[in-house]
């Protein structure tokens, strides 16, 4: 789980994919003189907060020495955590919310910058993978090439050697297919 923190107080999750703030935390490092789970339920309702896009609960099984029920957590959101902390109307509420600011912009950033690599190296491969179709298409034109060199070296018979005032030998014969070298063989002798 990555996060980064205020001052040791408030840690910026990533739960289910979403960055988000533990609401205990904030209330803490907000100093507010409620207690939190009035506190919180007191923010949601006056603030409109929606479960499952503002904030998300769930309970936090921790050993307690003196027993007791798990404690209720609330996971915010980074819109919901600044405006919480905003409207707490203290200097602690103004740093929290400076602080999530800060840290959207330096996460906006990253992932920027983190796309802008991905797209660069998706354009790379891209490059390359043509190139590479290109050279392949080169080698097949060229080998084509070759195999109608090939073929029309081998249609050539003693005849076309004369005309062309090359001697002929029987070393050339072999580069003929078997019907033009007998063939050629027989107008030698």
């Amino acid at each position: 789980m990555k996060h980064l923190v205020l001052q040791n107080h408030i840690q910026i999750l990533e739960r289910n994919g979403e960055q988000t703030v533990s609401a205990r935390e904030l209330h803490a490092f907000l100093g507010s003189k409620r207690d939190f789970s009035n506190w919180i339920k007191d923010r949601i309702e006056k603030y409109g907060l929606v479960e499952k896009q503002d904030f998300e609960v769930f309970n936090n099984f921790v050993e307690n020495p003196s027993g007791g029920r798990p404690l209720i957590e609330y996971s915010l959101s980074i819109d919901a955590a600044k405006e919480l902390a905003m409207v707490e109307g203290n200097d602690k509420g103004k740093q929290a919310r400076q602080y999530f600011i800060e840290a959207e912009k330096a996460l906006k950033y990253i992932l920027n910058s983190k796309l802008m690599q991905a797209e660069q190296s998706a354009k790379m491969r891209l490059l390359n993978s043509n190139r590479i179709h290109e050279i392949d298409i080169t080698i097949t034109h060229l080998l084509n090439e070759r195999k109608a060199c090939v073929k029309n070296i081998t249609e050539i018979d003693r005849n076309d050697f004369m005309q062309l005032n090359i001697p002929f030998n029987s070393d050339y014969s072999r580069y003929l297919p078997e019907s033009k070298r007998n063939k050629s063989l027989n107008r030698k002798n």
